[in-house]
């Protein structure tokens, strides 16, 4: 009489995002060159309309080094700044693991209000903002604003952060952190996305055990898409039980279909 028991393996991969800086083949602006690359002002993150009289967006020689994008207020009053990025950094963007940037915000006192921070807009209206505070003026910063839900907020619209991320109608900094004029507000270095970069773990060997009964036999098989299902031994023979625990290895190739494996076990044995 022969029972028989079947266990599937399931191979779990982990994946990792990491932080690099990104140079070279990825959207990348360090205004080096003295202009503002593509970044335009805007007064709201929804409008393609020209910034009003009160402030506008320049490329300073103040930058992280050299050169960077700065927002100067020219008169008291004026209108909210919004950098608009240019195309390479728009369309899907689910790709990036996030967006790195330099900002300095000079400390104003009082009439300090905001850091810089990050609007998303989708293609339905949806806008998404990464915020963060003050906590460190007069000073370049480094900044990263990863490309995952629980790091933006929604503003208004109905589309998922995912489904925004997916199709990125247009990317915006706000600029203006201070009240008064005329200041240099804040400043903009080397935006880049960041390459999704992943860390796998494969399991290459598995080892299957089980224990066994004295006078019983007991086989090793499996079957996958590649043996149409069909279940196949490892070995032809059957393995006597010892009353102690079995084990047998089985390899497992990168781009190998699943596995499934199960023990027959039988208690009529013969010598092989």
């Amino acid at each position: 009489m022969r029972t028989t028991t079947t266990m599937t393996l399931k191979i779990a991969v982990i994946t990792l995002a990491l932080v690099v800086h990104a140079h070279g083949g990825v959207p990348f602006s360090d205004f080096e060159d003295g202009t503002l690359q593509g970044w335009e002002g805007v007064a709201l993150a929804e409008s393609n309309a020209p910034p009003p009289i009160g402030w506008s967006l320049v490329a300073s020689g103040s930058g992280n080094p050299g050169f960077c994008m700065a927002a100067t207020d020219t008169q008291g009053g004026g209108s909210t700044l919004f950098a608009r990025a240019p195309v390479g950094f728009t369309g899907d963007l689910s790709v990036y693991a996030g967006l790195q940037w330099d900002e300095f915000i000079p400390n104003n006192g009082a009439s300090t209000r905001n850091p810089t921070f990050l609007y998303l807009l989708g293609a339905d209206g949806t806008r998404f903002y990464h915020g963060a505070s003050n906590d460190s003026l007069d000073n370049w910063r480094t900044r990263f604003a990863p490309f995952q839900t629980n790091a933006w907020v929604k503003l208004d619209g109905t589309a998922s952060f995912e489904a925004v991320l997916a199709n990125v109608q247009s990317l915006f900094i706000y600029m203006e952190t201070a009240d008064i004029a005329p200041v240099l507000e804040s400043r903009v270095d080397n935006i880049a996305l960041v390459p999704g970069a992943r860390l796998r773990i494969r399991i290459s060997q598995i080892e299957l055990c089980w224990d066994t009964v004295t006078n019983f036999g007991y086989q090793l098989q499996y079957r996958s898409v590649l043996t149409t299902n069909e279940w196949l031994p490892f070995s032809s023979n059957f393995v006597r039980g010892t009353g102690g625990t079995v084990c047998s290895n089985d390899a497992v190739f990168a781009n190998q279909s699943q596995r499934y494996y199960r023990l027959v076990i039988t208690n009529q044995v013969t010598e092989p």
